[in-house]
């Protein structure tokens, strides 16, 4: 154990996930017509602000193992910000303040989330897969 959590094995996987993941939203966040969700909660346009903002939060504090959790914070609300601030200086899309507020609160629910027990999930994973 290292302080409340197991060393994951393959933390190299989790953590190029985790960048794959934020590349992603990153790419959907700039891409001019982004592709559509059809299901009907999550097609709300601010669900999916939370929704991605939520997972990049959870999954790089489990691939980190809970370090540096704060500075996780302050990155992924300044990358939700920024983002938006890019989609307005571009022209590909329209920055909206509430799309900013959606991505910080998405990354709070996730920091919250990794306080919880599914801050194992991980290594919960590792253990049931036969990995090389």
């Amino acid at each position: 154990m290292v302080g409340r959590m197991m060393t994951l094995r393959h933390s190299l996987f989790w953590k190029l996930l985790a960048w794959s993941l934020l590349a992603l939203v990153v790419f959907l966040t700039l891409t001019p017509s982004p592709p559509k969700v059809s299901m009907a909660f999550v097609s709300w346009d601010k669900a999916q602000h939370v929704l991605a903002y939520m997972a990049l939060m959870w999954l790089f504090s489990m691939a980190w193992e809970g370090r540096a959790l704060i500075a996780w914070v302050v990155f992924l609300v300044c990358v939700g910000v920024t983002l938006e601030w890019l989609q307005g200086i571009m022209g590909v899309r329209v920055m909206e303040i509430w799309d900013m507020l959606a991505n910080s609160m998405g990354v709070v629910i996730g920091w919250a989330i990794s306080r919880t027990p599914l801050r194992l999930t991980l290594v919960r994973i590792e253990s049931r897969l036969t990995w090389p």
